[in-house]
């Protein structure tokens, strides 16, 4: 425990002490990722229509059906089959049952919150369930990390309950979910979509019209994903063009502020240290990734584009590692999961329930990786409720389980790591983080 704390806090100092606005790329490592296997219990999936059930939206987190308040199930018996749960002086169990407890203790005013929100208009309704999975997460943190839980993250979660929104809330989000663990995630039995940080943004910056969906082809002139011709065909073709030696160079647009440096420069940070043929480096000469965060949405091209600054956007909302990656994958040639051509053995497309003009975004791709497993927790696949014009699911998994993790930000998972690896040419040097290959399998399979 010791080991790790210390960790995190040379994590904390990393985070803020770097000068941000400096254009030099650091070679600083930050603090592993503890990794969990385990598995959830079954979601409710509307088989016709692809609804979204309160399950799946996280309204009822906290109350009527927690999980950490039920006692131990099948997902945090497989944390906590060896006694321990990933490095930490803590048993999967206990780590269930203290944060039931504060679940508990919290549990009227929460649902007191949730009847407030019911009777709210405006953006922060579709919030409500968000920003339940980040006070989990927060929870999640606190039991872990016990008196070394930064003040902030508290205080973060005392706004959220309080509804002290604001855009400042909206940066301490960000840097909470920037620091949480894969284990803190598996622990709380939430992950953090696309969508999720698009509701949250709306409604703490009081704007209903913001869209981070991205586009899957198309011009990058209004935050949509280019596809690249080049790649090879076949089970490991790719959606892209590969960086010539893995050499990535980088440069900071003047719009690209202290949240969106620390994003980009923790996701690099993180792809860098697991995949070692890959190489950031901050220079604005010959062809750079240009990341910026002026334009509407969260975009990158798929892989190398042959010209000089290429577009990489986070804007407001986007300025998460998890996006940060997700948005670096694609640059470095990487396409969205469920382009897959095998994807139909493993997920349903909701066709009735896309948005009008966006169906492209779900076709197939010849050029989409397959050279392993269809991967439910990869950070490059879709949530359940992209692009849909009526809240409902747009992709439905075959296997019920996925649902919850599907279109998850938060970590490349191992498949991610591994693929990228494939693709860069250095396969026996992999370094993944993340040790979730169990989990994905279950979920690919179902119960």
């Amino acid at each position: 425990m010791k080991a790790v704390c210390s960790a995190l806090a040379s994590l904390h100092v990393i985070f803020h002490l770097h000068e941000w606005c400096c254009q030099a790329a650091s070679d600083s490592t930050f603090a592993d990722k503890i990794s969990a296997e385990h598995n959830s219990a079954k979601e409710e999936v509307c088989e016709k229509q692809g609804c979204v059930t309160e399950e799946d939206t996280g309204l009822n987190m906290l109350h009527q059906r927690s999980s950490l308040n039920r006692g131990p199930g099948p997902l945090m018996e497989e944390l906590g089959k060896n006694g321990k749960s990933m490095g930490t002086n803590h048993s999967a169990h206990e780590l269930e049952n203290q944060i039931g407890g504060r679940s508990k203790a919290a549990a009227s005013t929460t649902e007191d919150n949730a009847l407030l929100a019911t009777n709210q208009t405006g953006p922060c309704l579709a919030a409500h369930g968000p920003m339940s999975k980040v006070k989990r997460i927060i929870d999640a943190r606190d039991v872990r990390l016990q008196e070394n839980m930064s003040k902030d993250e508290m205080d973060t979660r005392i706004a959220i309950q309080d509804k002290k929104y604001s855009s400042e809330l909206l940066e301490a989000i960000e840097q909470v979910l920037d620091y949480a663990t894969w284990e803190d995630y598996m622990t709380a039995e939430v992950v953090i979509t696309t969508e999720d940080m698009q509701a949250i943004t709306r409604c703490l910056l009081g704007d209903s019209d913001v869209d981070m969906n991205e586009e899957d082809e198309g011009p990058a002139a209004n935050g949509l994903v280019e596809k690249s011709n080049g790649s090879v065909q076949g089970p490991h073709s790719q959606g892209g063009r590969k960086w010539p030696d893995g050499r990535v160079g980088y440069w900071y647009h003047s719009s690209c502020g202290q949240a969106c440096r620390r994003a980009f420069h923790t996701g690099i940070l993180e792809i860098q240290r697991q995949v070692p043929c890959v190489r950031f480096f901050n220079s604005r000469n010959g062809h750079y990734l240009h990341v910026r965060a002026d334009k509407a949405g969260c975009f990158s091209y798929v892989g190398h584009i042959a010209r000089g600054a290429q577009d990489l956007n986070l804007a407001r909302g986007c300025q998460i590692t998890g996006i940060a990656v997700h948005e670096t994958f694609h640059a470095l040639g990487i396409n969205h999961e469920q382009t897959r051509a095998d994807r139909d053995r493993y997920v349903t497309i909701r066709w009735q329930n896309i948005r009008k003009g966006t169906e492209h975004n779900f076709q197939k791709s010849s050029n989409s990786y397959t050279g392993s497993s269809y991967d439910f927790l990869s950070i490059m696949h879709y949530g359940p409720t992209s692009f849909s014009t009526n809240g409902h699911q747009t992709i439905s998994p075959k296997k019920s389980d996925a649902t919850r993790y599907m279109g998850q930000r938060n970590h490349a998972s191992q498949y991610d790591v591994e693929q990228l690896c494939k693709f860069y040419g250095c396969s026996s040097r992999c370094n993944a983080k993340v040790k979730n290959k169990q989990i994905i399998e279950k979920l690919r399979r179902g119960r």
